[in-house]
Parts: structure tokens; sequence; C-alpha cells
């Protein structure tokens, strides 16, 4: 049986330095599980010459007010949860969190990456802490300590991305463009069966009522039967499923597009 804690991967190509102003979003392309390679895209700042998130002219209006808003829901975000033999903390991916990340999915994904290395994997999780707020990165540390407050090891991760430029595009089942979008669901594998993988997902949906939201997506293979019965046990839907031409050219297997309403 496929490990249900273990179910996409999603990766964005490093990004060019950008050549006139140093306020850019970078909502780079993600590749799941069954795809390969996508220019990464770039929202610019309309202001010419040097600014910052904080003193850019675009913080005026009420498009970076509120961006600015979320970037401080998903940086700030952070959540315990009990499992079985113990508790977690879910919080967003920070810069002492990468090496970490990158031995889990590495670990995690080993057939995905075929010859990718470590250093590549890393990279992409470097670039994952620039892309708040159109994407998060939420990880599970054990709670460790009297209080349960501190935190070690790294035991499982996720990520969000909310806009259609953090994900890579669809064959034929995409969800909404500005709809919430999961994947990279990885549990450690001496950490499983303890209710991490659900734990996360409901720290995600937290995260994404927060942000305005109301739903999110995911794709699973239709041949996949553990997973797919993992997402309809923690409330999704099937909307579609990709037609059989993907399976026979698409080079991956079928997939199917789910959907949980948060409302």
């Amino acid at each position: 049986a496929k490990n249900t804690e273990s179910i996409a991967f999603s990766r964005c190509k490093p990004a060019k330095a950008p050549p006139v102003c140093s306020h850019w979003s970078p909502a780079s392309a993600h590749l799941q599980a069954r795809s390969l390679g996508k220019s990464a895209l770039r929202r610019r700042c309309t202001r010419q010459g040097n600014c910052n998130r904080t003193s850019c002219s675009l913080s005026t209006d009420g498009e970076s007010q509120f961006e600015s808003q979320a970037e401080a829901s998903v940086r700030n975000f952070t959540q315990k949860s009990e499992v079985k033999n113990g508790a977690v903390i879910i919080r967003q991916l920070a810069g002492r969190d990468v090496s970490a990340a990158t031995e889990l999915l590495a670990a995690s994904f080993e057939d995905v990456l075929a010859k990718k290395s470590k250093i590549w994997v890393k990279k992409l999780l470097l670039q994952a802490l620039e892309e708040v707020p159109d994407a998060a990165c939420l990880v599970a540390h054990l709670a460790q300590g009297e209080e349960g407050a501190l935190e070690d090891p790294l035991v499982g991760m996720m990520t969000l991305s909310f806009t259609a430029g953090t994900r890579e595009e669809e064959m034929t089942t995409r969800p909404p463009d500005d709809a919430p979008y999961l994947s990279n669901m990885a549990v450690d594998a001496a950490f499983r069966r303890r209710g991490i993988a659900r734990v996360l997902m409901e720290a995600g949906e937290v995260l994404v009522s927060r942000l305005g939201k109301d739903d999110i997506w995911l794709h699973v293979l239709v041949s996949d039967e553990p997973t797919r019965v993992f997402y309809f046990n923690c409330g999704y839907e099937e909307i579609k499923r990709d037609n059989f031409a993907v399976g026979l050219f698409g080079g991956r297997g079928r997939a199917s597009l789910m959907v949980k309403r948060l409302v």
C-alpha cells in the first residue's frame, strides 16, 4: 500500500535577480509528483528603482495592505496539536528548518526526485521562504519539555499555494486560479501512524480560513486508493478526473481533483 503521509511533491525554479526593483513576489511555478519544470512567474513592483515592502509606494493601496496582512498571518502562524504519544507545534517554515526539511523531502519523495540532489531540494526550500504570502510551507515539530513548548525534531510538512503562479498548470484537472492548493504532504517514517498528517491538514485549514478563503484543493492519483481514502476521511470530495489520454501519454497515472469546502 502506498504511504498516505507522503503524498505529493512540488517545486519552484530558483528565480533570477529582479532587474529594476527589489520588491518582487516570486510566484514560482511548482512541480507536482507527476510533472517536471515550469518557468518561475513573478509580479514586479510598479515603482522604479529601489524599494522594500515597508517603504514601497504600493504599500499605500488596499492590495498591498492586504498582502502585508496576509504575509503576517502566514509568517506568524503557530498551532499546537495533540497527536498519539505527544504533541506537535506547527508553524511556517523558517530558515533554521531548511536542512531538516530537505532531508525529509528527499527521503519521502526519492522516487519522484530521481537524480535531483539534496542541494537542489534545499535551493527550492530557500526560495519557498520568499514566496509568502503567495504560498505557505507548514512544518511540524515534536513538542518537547515540561510545557511542550520546545521544538525538536521536524517530523512533518506540507505546502499551500494561493495563486495559480505558484503551482504547476495541470493538463485537464485544474483548481480555480485563486484557490488554496495543498501539496508536499510528508511525515517522517519514524513518526507515522500518530496522526501528524491529519493535524497538518487541520492546521492548513485554520490558516486558509484566516486568509479569508473557504476551500482547499488538491490532486491525488486515481490508482492510489489509500491516499484517496485518507482525503475522503478528511472531508474532501472528488470533483473531476483526468481523461484517459493523460494516463496513456502524460507520463504519470490519472489524477483526481478534490476539494474540501470549509464553510
